[in-house]
């Protein structure tokens, strides 16, 4: 009644990781889809303003020796929302991308989205497992959409003037949220910076180097790792990512429909290419990946059935 909080110095042993929840509404586009340099015929890039409402609705209590998760609680009710106003660049990939309609479909039930889970599931399943995980392999949305922005995110700054902490994506996507299956990244700027806009005219340049980075990592971990698809400030902690669904997602993208993987996954260079690609870095050169992608094209150019 007073309103006076009572706290005194403790050693706990653990520490707190909020769970929250980010939603994103587009607030319209600018100007017509544009069609980027080495994307897929019919994919069209929208940039625009954007509204990213963040609401905390609990917290993870973790051992601060080990990291080892102690409990996953939620608040009474949600804290009010942090909105922000920026701009952002998305994707809209077709539903049959999703629904396993064309020959990189990547199943799932048809007109859903798979295992996105709700608030509710995401606390129950972590408090009866113990480990705090929604299901390891997220499919096309949580998994899949997820994983390629975060390495959008990630290797932007081999593309424009940036760092990789000015990007965020839609990494809690939850049952009923309006742009869950876009391929979506925005500023944390309020008002952005003109990081996206600049992105724009080479994301087919980004897309190729995030597919050439997936292709090069070994980790051979169906979640990914540090080297591919997990990215530190992923506000999910990076769980639920897949790298099968990623890959499917960008070989779309990139206009590969109907081929294995990828010309560079059987080429006989490309261990050179993939030491390449794997030495750079967010912060590396974009010299070292250019270099690595002229391998893989003179590698696919005399690999190729037509080129007599």
């Amino acid at each position: 009644e007073a309103k006076v909080a009572r706290v005194h110095r403790e050693d706990v042993g653990y520490y707190t990781e909020p769970r929250d929840h980010l939603r994103v509404a587009i607030l319209h586009r600018r100007g017509p889809g544009v069609p980027p340099a080495g994307c897929g015929r019919g994919v069209l890039a929208f940039w625009g303003p954007i509204r990213a409402s963040r609401s905390v609705y609990g917290y993870r209590r973790k051992a601060r020796a080990t990291g080892r998760l102690i409990e996953v609680a939620d608040l009474d009710a949600p804290l009010p929302p942090d909105e922000t106003e920026t701009v952002g660049l998305w994707l809209e990939p077709p539903s049959a991308l999703r629904d396993g309609g064309t020959p990189t479909g990547i199943g799932g039930p048809p007109g859903g989205i798979w295992n996105l889970p709700t608030d509710g599931d995401r606390s129950a399943g972590a408090r009866s497992s113990g480990s705090g995980s929604a299901p390891p392999h997220g499919g096309y949305a949580r998994g899949g959409l997820h994983a390629v922005e975060h390495l959008l995110i990630g290797l932007a700054p081999l593309v424009v003037s940036c760092d990789r902490a000015d990007l965020d994506c839609q990494c809690t996507r939850r049952r009923g949220d309006e742009h869950a299956e876009r391929l979506l990244i925005f500023e944390r700027r309020p008002g952005g910076a003109g990081i996206t806009q600049q992105l724009l005219p080479r994301l087919g340049e980004l897309l190729a180097a995030a597919h050439r980075r997936l292709a090069a990592c070994g980790c051979g971990a169906p979640g990914g790792c540090p080297g591919c698809i997990q990215l530190p400030q992923c506000g999910e902690y990076n769980e639920g990512l897949d790298r099968r669904a990623a890959d499917r997602v960008l070989r779309w993208a990139l206009g590969m429909d109907g081929l294995e993987s990828s010309c560079a996954l059987n080429s006989p260079t490309r261990g050179a290419a993939s030491a390449a690609i794997a030495s750079s870095s967010a912060g590396a050169a974009w010299p070292a990946v250019a270099n690595a992608h002229v391998v893989l094209t003179r590698a696919c150019a005399l690999n190729s059935p037509t080129r007599g």
